[in-house]
Formats: C-alpha cells, structure tokens, sequence
C-alpha cells in the first residue's frame, strides 16, 4: 500500500465531467490529478500499489442493464507527469480492492472467489472462498483479509495466503444489532513490532 499519500476518488453524479482522482501528500498538498474518461452516476473502489500507482474501479449505477465496470491504472512520474491507462472492462462483478505483493485482486460480488490480476489487468489466478463473494476486501500484513456473510447470514473473516491461495483462517464475526459488516481495516503493523 501507499505509506505516504492519500488516493482519493469522487463517487456520485459527476454529469458530463469525467470522473477524478486526486493523490494528496500527508501535508494535504495536491500531488496529482486525474481524469477518467468516464462521467455519470459513479461507484468507484480504489487502492495503491505504491507512492505512484493506483487502480480504480469505476461501476456506471442507475442504468439497466449496467456497463461492465470498468479497471484503470493511474501512474505518476517523478516529475508528477501523470498518466490513466484504461484496462477494459471486467467479466465479472468487482466488489473491494487491495493491491498487495505487486498485483491487484478483486472479490467477485457474484461468486465466492477473489480474483488476481497482474499489471496491465489480465487474469492470473483465482482463490475460491467460503463466504459469498459480496464482502469486503482489505490486504495488509501480507495477506488478503475477506469479510463476507456466511450461508447463516452471519458475517465471517477470512485470511488468505495470497502466494498459496489457502485459507489461513475462517473466524465468525457476530456484531450486535448489525445485518452484516459494512466496512473494515486492518493495522498493518511493521516487521518487528509487537503484538498484542
């Protein structure tokens, strides 16, 4: 992930502007700009590979049948030159997003999957799950962290080695008068530190 920069992209009507993304340093200082050659009613998800490279997925809502979404990477150059490259369309209902171990991976909303895509966003590999793919997605501390609702409706948390696509554990969540977890983070201690 970014250490050192906040990837931010507006969500909502944009009308006829194309959708924007900004890179804000930790002084709130604007770094870099974006547009998306994409505009209308937005649902965007996003995460950082690095200081100088995101991915964004950007769903068109409110039209039937919705446009695939779609998968850009935005990259800046040292001279804060920056560049989106439209990735295409997905073939399948892209949920969260994390960047981690220098690819992307997606959770499939229509199936218990997470999906690896390399760089320039093929398909690499697939990690089948047990929770329905309509969670949530976070990487840190070298693993996939998925919380999605069990068959019960109970939400559950499931950690997965991205190098071997094993599960590493399956952990039931039970939050009092909550349906399900809406959202969720994941301290990403350094190398070394303690834990407890």
């Amino acid at each position: 992930p970014s250490p050192h920069d906040l990837w931010i992209a507006e969500s909502g009507a944009t009308r006829d502007a194309p959708v924007a993304v900004a890179r804000i340093d930790r002084s709130g200082r604007l770094e870099g700009r974006f547009e998306l050659p994409i505009s209308g009613e937005v649902g965007p998800s996003i995460a950082a590979l690095d200081d100088r490279t995101a991915y964004v997925i950007v769903t068109l809502e409110g039209s039937a049948p919705p446009p695939p979404s779609r998968l850009f990477e935005l990259t800046i150059g040292s001279t804060s030159r920056t560049a989106v490259k439209d990735l295409g369309g997905l073939s399948f209902g892209p949920g969260g997003i994390a960047a981690l171990g220098g690819h992307v991976w997606i959770n499939d909303v229509n199936a218990p999957r997470i999906v690896e895509l390399d760089r320039a966003g093929g398909l690499t590999s697939e990690i089948h799950l047990d929770s329905p793919g309509d969670g949530q997605l976070v990487g840190a501390a070298g693993r996939l962290w998925y919380v999605g609702a069990a068959s019960d409706g109970q939400s559950e948390l499931e950690i997965v080695d991205p190098q071997t696509g094993a599960i590493a554990s399956t952990t039931p969540i039970r939050l009092p008068g909550a349906d399900h977890v809406g959202a969720f983070t994941v301290t990403d201690l350094p190398t070394g530190s303690p834990k407890g």
